[in-house]
């Protein structure tokens, strides 16, 4: 009775988190400062929360999250139609899906930046796909016309993702923390919750690469 009991808190817990990151994953559709890149790129930052909760959650959660978020946006926000959303949809999901998998078997400082690293580079090839069959259809213009603006488009997918990773990176910590402090997720009984000086090193690295990636995007695109 007692075992059940807790599997059915710690189903609930995993469900309560997923629901959380994908209200904010949402949110930051609404909040990122940054205007369109080249007139129709739109900069968020809502795979760094997708992917923080696949670190968390695991790399299905990235998959359920991306999927709802990207829903959500089709039916409110976006104007790009089924096209869109399945364009997004791919991004998100396989950027956490790949940084949440390789993380979920090394969790550790390189198991994240290597699964950061990973997912950052399996992104920005499914999108140059995706750019170059997908992009012409809503666009409604030739193929040829998206092979000029490749340069563009790599570049804006490239800078993307190291923004997203890097935000991941600044903020683990601190959302880890956060979350064991209030028992939403497992922590070690000789845990300190604290931030020290290699966390310290490693936040301000990843501020940053956000700052010259945002830098790169509004002032070089």
């Amino acid at each position: 009775m007692e075992k059940r009991r807790q599997s059915f808190y710690e189903k609930l817990k995993k469900i309560v988190l997923t629901a959380v990151f994908t209200a904010l994953a949402y949110i930051c559709l609404f909040i990122t400062p940054f205007p369109k890149i080249a007139g129709f790129l739109t900069l968020d930052l809502k795979d760094a929360v997708i992917t923080l909760g696949a670190m968390f959650l695991g790399p299905i959660s990235a998959i359920v999250i991306s999927l709802i978020v990207s829903l959500v946006e089709m039916v409110s926000i976006s104007g790009t139609g089924f096209w869109g959303f399945l364009m997004n949809f791919l991004g998100s999901a396989v950027f956490g899906a790949v940084a949440g998998l390789i993380y979920k078997y090394r969790k550790t400082l390189v198991g994240g930046i290597l699964g950061l690293g990973c997912g950052a580079a399996a992104m920005v090839a499914v999108m140059i796909f995706s750019n170059l069959f997908i992009t012409p259809i809503y666009l409604g213009q030739p193929r040829s016309a998206v092979i000029d603006l490749m340069p563009v488009l790599l570049t804006f997918n490239v800078m993307k993702a190291l923004l997203n990773a890097a935000v991941v990176l600044f903020l683990y910590k601190p959302v880890s923390n956060a979350l064991k402090a209030a028992k939403l997720i497992d922590r070690r009984t000789d845990e300190r919750l604290i931030i020290d000086v290699k966390t310290l090193i490693v936040m301000a690295c990843a501020l940053a690469i956000a700052v010259g990636a945002v830098l790169i995007l509004l002032f070089v695109i």
